[in-house]
């Protein structure tokens, strides 16, 4: 009986073990956030999207910062992923009106902490990137303008070739926040919706 006992109890033990481990590839993440998973990048699709990027228009200009975190913790500490994480420059007129670029020297274990994260993964036939062309794979990712707290609706990140560049198109769709009657409304974002070509740097 002691010997039943001791191989149910280390078979309970290989399958929490098991379950802990869970790799995901984050193609296949349908949002089920299984507890103790690691939603890993196994095939480096996010990789390509690293870099630094530089949209520009007269004065006014947007860079972006790309970069991956292995292994972020949830906020919940529930499960795992690998993130695009990023931050942000933009200059209007001149004159800089947000710089969040140095936020990526602090490792942040949450990588929903930066300004621009996740890893959804979009195609054509996803429906959210019309644009994409038939074997591409965009992100959709989380971006906050932190000066004015509004978040996006849509972040699509687009791998594109301009004037013979490696850049990204993004389209920036900013969800649309109310306010209680008698309050100040939400301040508008610092950056325009809309689409930007960013040529990547060297």
């Amino acid at each position: 009986m002691k010997n039943i006992l001791k191989l149910l109890a280390l078979f309970a033990l290989t399958t929490s073990c098991k379950a802990q481990n869970q790799i995901i590839d984050i193609q296949n993440d349908n949002g089920d956030e299984i507890t103790g998973a690691y939603y890993k990048d196994i095939q480096n699709i996010l990789d390509p999207f690293i870099g630094t990027y530089i949209y520009t228009d007269g004065t006014t200009s947007l860079k972006i910062v790309l970069q991956k975190k292995l292994m972020s913790s949830h906020s919940n500490l529930r499960y795992y992923e690998d993130l695009i994480v990023g931050e942000y420059q933009y200059i209007k007129d001149g004159v800089e009106i947000a710089n969040t670029l140095n936020r990526l020297n602090i490792n942040k274990p949450d990588g929903s902490n930066y300004s621009i994260c996740g890893n959804n993964i979009i195609t054509k036939t996803s429906g959210i990137c019309p644009d994409c062309t038939p074997n591409e794979k965009a992100l959709f990712l989380g971006f906050v303008d932190d000066l004015t707290d509004n978040l996006t609706d849509s972040f699509i990140v687009r791998r594109v070739v301009e004037d013979g560049q490696p850049a990204i198109k993004i389209m920036i769709l900013w969800a649309i926040s109310g306010h209680l009657k008698g309050t100040p409304s939400s301040q508008k974002p610092n950056i325009p919706g809309g689409y930007y070509i960013l040529i990547k740097q060297p």
